[in-house]
């Protein structure tokens, strides 16, 4: 469970940088599709590096970065590598497409994202980041595996302000030869403890 809420923290620390980018560059609104028929600014095979006291702390590559003349809009296309680091943890990650309202403060990542964190690989839908309230939720199933831990839910739900994650609807968390399974699982990322609640189905191997 420590795993995903480092997925979730890392993430919305990659759509800080990614806002604190565009805020630079005087944009924008980020939408999934290019507006047809709006001038603007097409940028091809392009990365963009964050750093942080000297130090690189997050890399994305993409097809396409367009730009609309007002500085409005900026649309990321097919995301083939995204790359964060964190107090010695790393997330890789790709997606098809990534909206940001700089002036709303919140991210959209969809398209189906996969990635990994050190042994352990993910995969959701899509996530919708509120920066400012410093809240993530997925936008479909979310499913993380590794050597000996299997987690999956309906969704995702992240507090990092109150260091809380919340996996909602059909929870599956098998950790060794112990099964869970129940409706909603709270995790405290501070205490590293989590609580079902509502029903709940355990399984030992004994």
């Amino acid at each position: 469970m420590q795993r995903i809420g480092w997925i979730c923290a890392i993430l919305l620390l990659l759509g800080i940088g990614l806002g604190l980018w565009w805020v630079h560059r005087r944009g924008p609104d980020l939408s999934g599709a290019i507006p047809k028929g709006q001038p603007g600014m097409m940028m091809m095979g392009t990365s963009l590096v964050g750093r942080e006291n000297g130090e690189r702390a997050w890399e994305v590559r993409a097809k396409t970065i367009w730009l609309s003349k007002d500085n409005r809009i900026a649309v990321i296309r097919d995301i083939e590598e995204a790359i964060i680091e964190v107090e010695g943890e790393r997330v890789v990650f790709k997606a098809a497409w990534a909206r940001l309202d700089r002036n709303m403060m919140k991210m959209t990542v969809r398209g189906g994202i996969t990635g990994r964190i050190d042994d352990g690989e993910f995969q959701t839908e899509g996530i919708f980041v509120d920066l400012l309230k410093q809240r993530l939720t997925s936008t479909g199933q979310v499913l993380f595996q590794s050597n000996n831990t299997h987690i999956s839910a309906r969704r995702l739900e992240a507090d990092l302000k109150a260091d809380i994650v919340t996996l909602k609807e059909d929870v599956l968390l098998r950790e060794g030869s112990k099964v869970l399974r129940g409706q909603k699982l709270i995790y405290c990322l501070k205490e590293k403890t989590y609580e079902v609640i509502g029903e709940t189905e355990v399984e030992f191997e004994l």
